[in-house]
């Protein structure tokens, strides 16, 4: 919850992500380290670690994002579609969204080490997840990495360059309900 004083906010919410962010950037930015000087780093399970880690940033602004439109009474899919847009077709809230979604539920979807990939045998939530992840970045080995990798366009992989986006998207819902 946050409130907005004398213009400015005090969201305790966002000072807790932005904390845990913090954190995670350190351990993201060593894997891709890692990765950078490695002659095999997908042997060495470097992905994979920094998958994991990047599948919790995701979800971490997904917490955020759960916690801050329900004070608008607005339903979920229009906070989804609030900008920033990260291209014409998706806003950066629904790739956060899709990204979290994807890392918490891609075993239940049965989509992890999937070698060919066939939406076929996907529906509702998984299919959805799928394609919108498709809308910014192919849907293949390191699904996630590749998503951050994309709406950083040329930063520094870490989610901390995606905080003031998620700022922006904030003050976007106040000046629509106000």
């Amino acid at each position: 919850m946050f409130m907005i004083v004398n213009g400015n906010y005090a969201d305790a919410d966002f000072y807790f992500l932005e904390q845990f962010i913090e954190l995670l950037d350190v351990e993201i930015l060593k894997i891709d380290s890692q990765i950078k000087s490695s002659a095999d780093p997908d042997s060495e399970g470097l992905c994979d670690r920094g998958e994991y880690f990047i599948g919790h940033g995701f979800a971490a602004i997904q917490r955020y994002f759960l916690s801050t439109f329900p004070q608008f009474k607005i339903d979920r899919n229009n906070a989804l579609d609030t900008p920033p847009k990260i291209n014409t077709d998706i806003t950066l809230m629904r790739a956060i969204n899709a990204g979290a979604n994807y890392w918490k539920h891609q075993e239940e979807w049965g989509l992890r080490g999937v070698v060919y990939r066939d939406k076929n045998n996907i529906s509702g939530m998984g299919l959805a997840t799928i394609e919108t992840i498709e809308k910014i970045t192919p849907w293949a080995d390191y699904t996630l990495a590749n998503l951050l990798a994309e709406l950083l366009s040329d930063k520094t992989l870490c989610f901390k360059s995606l905080l003031p986006s998620v700022v922006e998207w904030r003050h976007n819902l106040v000046v629509m309900n106000t």
